[in-house]
């Protein structure tokens, strides 16, 4: 068994069957026929349980390519890193995402998004590892992408590449762009363990503002910002299980006292492998 909490972005204390790194497609071959997980840099990511017959795989692919206005990308990339690389080439795409604590497989998985424009919206097409341990490629338009969502995990068990249309910037308005980024990142709180917004937004309503009237705000796992009531502050080294209890519990609080149901922006690998 290994412990996922060196993994963990918000230093979970979990564990699984076990931990592979991979940095190539031909990596993975080795373990497509286990039974495991793909993580990113699991900044919305928990456990939720000790996964006893889970193997996790995390995605060290990280190379980079540009040809012709398209740019390949590794899943394992972290956007601000991919960001850096981009804008020496004046491409603007990945300027907000890149204040995003992510890796660019997870965050398509998730439509990352920030300042109104998502990760989804110059993406081409996708590789991967579908169900039947099939590589394959999925076209833009064969995936569904809504706010905050994307049925991915659905087609596939694992994401390695990432196809962009490169968009283009002159360095004054990509300055400026980054400086906007950072400055709106500024008004949010400074949390180290945290996993950002724990739920989603509603369409006329912001998800902090049904937080308001709950009566707790400390739980044995995480205590809700002062600031930005939907940014939790978590405790390390809690046990993944209790972890996804103080959740439901959390979530359960906010529901009766608002009367408006809610979705997790926050996943759990117990909920989706279990």
């Amino acid at each position: 068994m290994k412990n996922i909490k060196k993994y963990s972005y918000i230093r979970e204390n979990s564990l699984v069957k076990d931990i592979f790194i991979v940095s190539s497609v031909s990596d993975l071959y080795k373990y497509l026929d286990f039974n495991f997980a793909p993580i990113g840099n699991m900044s919305k990511t928990i456990c939720g349980y000790n996964l006893f017959n889970i193997n996790i795989i995390k995605s060290n692919i990280k190379d980079i390519y540009f040809e012709d206005n398209i740019i390949k990308v590794g899943s394992g990339l972290m956007l601000s890193a991919l960001d850096n690389i981009a804008l020496k080439k004046n491409i603007c795409n990945f300027n907000f995402l890149r204040t995003i604590p992510g890796s660019v497989g997870g965050a398509l998985i998730m439509n990352a998004s920030f300042l109104g424009e998502t990760i989804s919206d110059s993406l081409l097409e996708i590789e991967g590892f579908d169900y039947m341990n099939r590589y394959i490629k999925l076209k833009k338009e064969d995936i569904i992408f809504f706010y905050r969502y994307s049925n991915i995990k659905e087609i596939l068990k694992i994401v390695t590449y990432a196809y962009f249309k490169s968009n283009y910037a002159a360095k004054r308005e990509i300055e400026e762009r980054i400086i906007t980024a950072y400055n709106y990142r500024k008004k949010q709180p400074n949390i180290k363990y945290t996993l950002g917004s724990a739920f989603k937004n509603k369409k006329d309503i912001k998800a902090y503002e049904l937080i308001q009237n709950v009566d707790k705000y400390e739980y044995k796992t995480f205590k809700v910002n002062k600031i930005h009531k939907n940014f939790l502050e978590f405790v390390p080294n809690s046990k993944g299980y209790e972890i996804r209890n103080d959740l439901l519990s959390f979530k359960n609080n906010v529901e009766t006292s608002s009367g408006e149901s809610l979705e997790f922006e926050i996943q759990s690998l117990y909920d989706i492998y279990k």
